[in-house]
């Protein structure tokens, strides 16, 4: 019996080291709101440039804009542009052993202060982790949540609220709202009548919507916000096929059937984000061991490049050289549609697809933006759709250098409106009236890198996730 009982011990005491093994440090803490910072460079990209200014922060809004006078503080000579939204993100869900931090550390890392999270995976991620960040238990950008993936009868991802009836549509944007998310999420598989129902319920109710054109409906929808260009390159018809298939449609896509598309989008008054990063990763998964070893996926815990992300063993996704070669002749028409789009005034906005195939929060809005000039997008031009052209679309004043807007804004050593470059100057972020330093915020990913280098962490979050990717692919089956 002592045996037994000494080995009993010795297993919940295994047990407990650990558990507490596993557990991530502390969170960095939280900044007091306000800040002074002067004899600086005001940038409002596409409007104004304004020298030697001093702005101060007032709980969580910017309270003063002026002429700096008296000493100079540590930020002088610096440059003080607004922080980068990104309107389309993804957050680990439960099943996956990751620091609840990260994600939002990431974003802050890289001078994202506002993302939009286009659909809680599980829907038990988003809502509390945007209630810790607002609550002070964490630094992080603001979150506005569009809840459930709304679809037919398709189910894609567990958090899915199902609508196969006109009937019900008002039910469904009724209990989107009263759950405290900021819009809709369309998605792929809804029937024509259903959709239009949604999407009459939701302006009534004054909730957006943005998402997939379903498969079955013409481009744009009647979504306010279409997402990946979904159905843009076959304007008027549908296209029935699944994606990665469907995308064979760009390859006839002609200056001709641009112009129809852009004519939809005008007529309609649409919005796109294009997500151009999420084609350029999945065209290169030829290169998948040089994306595996970049410095952007050792941002993130092994198990995302070697499991989530793994060509064969991840997440569901077509590698073939015939799907490639698609992805890549597909990227070149997409970029092209851009630069018509931004040509002909209509509105685009810049996300990413956080969470998707080495698209690693914070550095992908970077490469956005640098896709976005490749496009022929000017690159102050780039700025303005990615600061008070996305908050626009969010919330008043978001995205603005202007007293009474939200304080979120970035300080740079070097101006990154001449040079996207001078990005990697970062100094500091300001995120909901919060001074952070870009040295405090890499510390605290230096932390988190130590505590999930450690061989028995490694070991045992990747067998985790390597659970959890074989129930999802059973799952699917």
């Amino acid at each position: 019996m002592r045996i037994l009982l000494a080995i009993i011990i010795v297993l919940l005491v295994a047990a407990a080291s650990l558990y507490w093994m596993l557990q991530p440090p502390d969170p960095l803490p939280v900044p007091e709101r306000g800040a002074t910072i002067d004899h600086v460079t005001i940038i409002q990209p596409g409007e104004s440039r304004r020298v030697d200014q001093s702005l101060t922060v007032a709980g969580s809004a910017i309270a003063t804009l002026a002429i700096s006078e008296g000493a100079r503080g540590p930020y002088a000579g610096m440059y003080v542009l607004p922080g980068l939204i990104n309107m389309h993100t993804h957050h680990p869900p439960q099943n996956l052993p990751t620091a609840r931090d990260l994600f939002p550390l990431l974003f802050l890392l890289h001078g994202v202060t506002a993302v939009r999270d286009a659909g809680d995976v599980d829907g038990k991620t988003v809502l509390p982790l945007r209630h810790a960040i607002e609550q002070g238990a964490m630094p992080g950008p603001r979150i506005f949540a569009c809840g459930p993936f709304v679809d037919g009868p398709e189910t894609t991802w567990e958090n899915t609220r199902h609508v196969t009836d006109p009937r019900d549509a008002k039910a469904a944007v009724t209990a989107i709202k009263g759950a405290g998310y900021d819009c809709m999420k369309i998605y792929n598989s809804l029937a024509p009548d259903v959709l239009a129902a949604l999407v009459a319920a939701a302006r009534e109710e004054g909730l957006p919507t943005m998402g997939h054109v379903p498969r079955l409906a013409p481009y744009p929808g009647g979504i306010g916000d279409v997402q990946h260009f979904t159905g843009a390159a076959y304007v008027p018809n549908t296209d029935q096929r699944p994606f990665p298939e469907v995308m064979d449609a760009w390859a006839s896509f002609d200056d001709a059937q641009a112009e129809r598309t852009v004519k939809a989008t005008m007529d309609s008054g649409a919005a796109n984000t294009p997500t151009l990063v999420t084609t350029a990763k999945n065209a290169n998964y030829d290169r998948y061991e040089d994306m595996r070893r970049s410095a952007e996926a050792a941002q993130l815990p092994r198990y995302f490049a070697d499991v989530i992300w793994h060509p064969a063993e991840g997440l569901p996704r077509d590698v073939s050289e015939t799907n490639l070669n698609r992805l890549k002749l597909a990227m070149g028409k997409i970029k092209g549609l851009v630069k018509r789009l931004h040509d002909a005034g209509a509105t685009l906005h810049l996300g990413t697809d956080t969470l998707t195939a080495f698209v690693v929060p914070g550095a992908d809005m970077h490469e956005e933006m640098r896709l976005f000039v490749e496009s022929g997008v000017p690159l102050e031009e780039v700025w303005r759709l990615a600061t008070s052209g996305n908050g626009a679309a969010l919330k008043p004043g978001l995205g603005r250098l202007d007293v009474g807007a939200p304080a979120d804004f970035l300080i740079f050593r070097a101006d990154p409106t001449q040079d996207l470059a001078n990005l990697s100057t970062l100094e500091a972020v300001v995120a909901d009236g919060r001074l952070y330093t870009k040295a405090d915020l890499e510390a605290r990913l230096a932390r988190l890198r130590n505590h999930w280098s450690n061989p028995v962490v490694d070991a045992v979050m990747t067998e985790l996730v390597c659970m959890a990717m074989a129930q999802f692919r059973t799952d699917r089956e």
